[in-house]
């Protein structure tokens, strides 16, 4: 196939789909987004729930003294959330530091990326059938409660396997 130009760049012998400078920008590409797509993926789930209109409301919310309201309460789940999430990826770049070789990490962030999945898809059962405040309420609770549970189960293993928290 010859363009008007001259033959289409991918038939090319200098750059033909598999020379090396052609490719490296695709592999150090795909390197960063696997190392760092864990914790993108942690930090989504804060950022998109931080980020939710009801939200502007924070900073007139007490929530060691709200009235009960259920915005109130969607607030102070979404900001204990926040601040669980925020430990969890701490306790998380920990656990995959202490990891000795290559192929455990990439094991423990494939768990990761699962676990996070699985966070959410419980969360959104956890909601459903619900509406409004209701729904985000429960969501939030599963989203604190499962994130507890997974700081607990990385402590855990930090104490165990490398003997320190």
């Amino acid at each position: 196939m010859s363009l008007p130009n001259g033959p289409h760049p991918s038939l090319s012998p200098r750059r033909g789909p598999f020379h090396l400078p052609v490719l490296a920008p695709i592999w150090l590409l795909a390197f960063l987004l696997t190392a760092y797509s864990s914790a993108a993926q942690e930090e989504s789930d804060a950022a998109r729930l931080r980020q939710l209109s009801y939200m502007r409301l924070a900073d007139r919310v007490d929530c060691s003294a709200t009235t009960g309201s259920n915005l109130e309460t969607r607030i102070c789940w979404n900001l204990k959330f926040q601040r669980v999430d925020s430990i969890l990826h701490v306790r998380w770049a920990h656990y995959l530091a202490e990891q000795t070789s290559d192929s455990l990490a990439a094991e423990a962030r494939a768990y990761q990326e699962a676990w996070i999945g699985h966070r959410r898809r419980q969360s959104a059962g956890y909601a459903e059938g619900y509406r409004g405040h209701l729904l985000g309420i429960r969501y939030l609770a599963s989203m604190v409660q499962l994130t507890e549970w997974r700081i607990q189960e990385l402590e855990f293993y930090l104490e165990e396997e490398f003997g320190d928290h």
